[in-house]
């Protein structure tokens, strides 16, 4: 008995307790460290006997290198001289090279004689060799504590840092079959073999049952398809001397039909609307991240929303969501309440607003359905991030979405000219009695479907022809049955094919031309200056003809106006007659302008920007006309406006 009692327990492991040694360097570095780069080891720079510095700025060519340490590191440290920033970094080492950075010290810039402070570098759960760089720095008095050596098996279980028995571990809110990865590691001297075993309805597997010495295996275990909370067991061989190691999980399984909103993809859902403000000097919107919605607009007067599309709710149902701070001001607090409409139109809170200033940290929060026949939701706050919203169902019925073109304007055309627009079904029944109609008979319309199943969609192509000259416009409608109709203006010139087209090709003005203050650049013409002009070189224009301008604003700030201001001149340009200015408030529209042209019996055409805001007008094409009667008319095509003051602006 005695004999078999000796052999087990000579399988069991042991640790060499680990000491807290000072190296100050005064004699010999202490065993195990050594020097690598251009390091000096003297009294030149010492807090007291001798110490090491650099009068290199590189960050990582110039380090001790420690023996295997653990814990934390303290440390003397100063600029090896005045009026120049100055670091230590500690990297992780495997004996060769320099791994991870595992501390950075605050700059020791001193614009007098430098002094020696003191400095604590936590390495968390990192054991091993270090290197200590120096940055234009000196280093004295390292205290630091040596890493314990175990003797025989050992088991560490990490989940992204160590953890200890018993350990705990929620999945939250998450689908079935979401799996969780764990990392067993051996920092023992021999192998280890462990098993595992599981309490309820979670599954857990190894993916060796030996870990070998200095090694790791992954432990992963996995979401069952009901709500549920098991207790993992890990193992270790008998006569390790080492205790399992048990980790409780639990989780809540997610409904495949509610809705779930986790922003993985880093899109705005489909069918959900944001909606911002406008502080008159910032434009407010929500903005998508991978992961999660954002709001940062930080007062109450300038609140925006999120809202369902249609759904359907059970009275009491909870709709789940985490909430965080949208930044670090300490005089912006986030708000957010959760609100609901049985037509969406008329809006209840659920309850107050969560309002909860905590920086950067992730909150769960729920609300309850109140009454039957809620159809929508909505969040409604500021200075908010929202994320992993969960509840709620997708009615069983179509939902037509219909995604217009980019651009609704077709320009200027010499030929049949195409644009798509797509018409989806983001619901769950069959979208049927799909009909699509053009007011305008330049425009054609193909590709319209009959119906589409749940979750299809289609490309519709609208052509406009370029056999009718002049303007074109065309209203076009989508139905379907049961939906209400979306509608949306198309338009386009249809130009003289006798015309010849001048444009900024190679970033060069056309010959004749004369170009104050304006930017060739992409092929475009820009300008931030209000008085920027661009003149004509002189011309006829014959009775009956027409200025044709095609403008869009790219600006969404309220206080921004598109303008264009075209001018004439009959003594080559010594006097100046406004013939138009154009300026309408459409933000994000395309603008078709004409000009009568009795109005442009003149020699010299001048196109000015128009602005106290310092706007900037994108002139993308100039094209000229030649007539039957050899006169010409000068035309413009696309006129951006982009605002240039600094706005606080985020796109939903």
């Amino acid at each position: 008995m005695t004999l078999l009692f000796a052999a087990l327990l000579s399988l069991a492991s042991t640790t060499t307790k680990a000491e807290t040694l000072t190296a100050n360097f005064d004699s010999e570095l202490p065993a195990g460290w050594s020097i690598v780069g251009d390091l000096s080891r003297d009294s030149d720079r010492a807090k007291s006997g001798s110490g090491v510095w650099t009068s290199s700025k590189s960050d990582n060519a110039n380090y001790l290198v420690t023996e295997p340490v653990e814990g934390s590191i303290t440390f003397y440290a100063r600029a090896y001289n005045k009026s120049t920033n100055a670091y230590v970094f500690i990297y992780a080492y495997d004996g060769s090279a320099l791994g991870d950075k595992l501390y950075e010290s605050a700059n020791m810039k001193a614009y007098s004689t430098p002094s020696w402070s003191e400095y604590t570098a936590d390495l968390g759960d990192y054991k091993g060799q270090v290197a200590i760089a120096l940055n234009y720095a000196a280093i004295d008095d390292v205290t630091y504590t040596q890493m314990e050596v175990v003797e025989g098996p050992a088991l560490t279980v990490k989940d992204g840092s160590k953890v200890t028995s018993p350990y705990s571990y929620d999945f939250g809110l998450a689908a079935a079959g979401t799996q969780k990865s764990f990392t067993l590691a051996n920092p023992g001297t021999e192998d280890l073999g462990v098993s595992v075993s599981e309490t309820g309805s979670f599954s857990a597997t190894l993916s060796a049952t030996t870990i070998a010495a200095g090694s790791e295996v992954t432990l992963t275990v996995t979401m069952p398809d009901a709500t549920s909370s098991s207790q993992v067991t890990i193992t270790p061989d008998a006569g390790s001397g080492i205790d399992p190691f048990i980790i409780n999980v639990s989780g809540t399984v997610r409904d495949p039909n509610k809705v779930y909103l986790d922003f993985a993809d880093g899109q705005m859902p489909e069918g959900w609307t944001a909606k911002g403000n406008d502080s008159g000097y910032s434009t407010y919107e929500w903005t998508v991240s991978e992961g999660y919605i954002s709001y940062s607009a930080s007062s109450s007067s300038y609140a925006g929303t999120f809202t369902s599309p249609k759904m359907v709710f059970a009275k009491d149902e909870q709709v789940f969501f985490e909430t965080s701070k949208y930044g670090s001001s300490s005089w912006s607090s986030p708000s957010i309440v959760v609100e609901y409409s049985l037509d969406g139109e008329t809006w209840t809170a659920i309850g107050s607003a969560f309002t909860d200033d905590v920086n950067g940290t992730w909150t769960s929060r729920s609300v309850s359905i109140p009454e039957e026949g809620v159809k929508y939701i909505r969040f409604n706050g500021w200075y908010i991030n929202l994320r992993n919203i969960y509840g709620g169902e997708l009615p069983n019925e179509p939902n037509m979405k219909v995604t217009q073109p980019e651009s609704l304007g077709f320009g200027m055309i010499t030929e049949a000219t195409a644009k798509t627009f797509t018409i989806a079904n983001i619901g769950k029944a069959t979208l049927e009695g799909i009909n699509v109609t053009s007011s305008g008979e330049a425009f054609t319309l193909t590709g319209v479907p009959a119906s589409l199943a749940a979750g299809e969609s289609a490309e519709v192509t609208i052509t406009m022809a370029a056999t009718t000259k002049g303007a074109q416009s065309s209203d076009i409608a989508v139905s379907a049955t049961g939906m209400e109709t979306v509608q949306f203006t198309v338009s386009g010139y249809v130009l003289n094919t006798d015309a010849m087209l001048v444009q900024f090709t190679g970033n060069t003005v056309p010959e004749g031309w004369e170009n104050k203050s304006f930017t060739v650049d992409n092929d475009e013409l820009s300008s931030s200056y209000s008085a920027a002009t661009l003149t004509s070189p002189a011309i006829t224009v014959a009775e009956g003809q027409t200025l044709a301008i095609y403008a869009k604003s790219s600006s969404t700030s309220s206080y921004s106006t598109p303008s264009l201001s075209v001018k004439t001149s009959t003594d080559n340009g010594t006097t100046w007659t406004e013939a138009k200015k154009f300026s309408d408030d459409h933000q994000r529209l395309q603008l078709r302008h004409e000009r009568s042209p009795d109005e442009l019996h003149s020699r010299g055409l001048r196109g000015r920007q128009g602005d106290e805001q310092r706007q900037q007008d994108l002139y993308r094409q100039q094209r000229w006309y030649r007539h039957p009667d050899r006169q010409y008319c000068f035309r413009q095509r696309e006129v951006h406006r982009r605002a240039r003051t600094a706005r606080h602006h985020r796109r939903a």
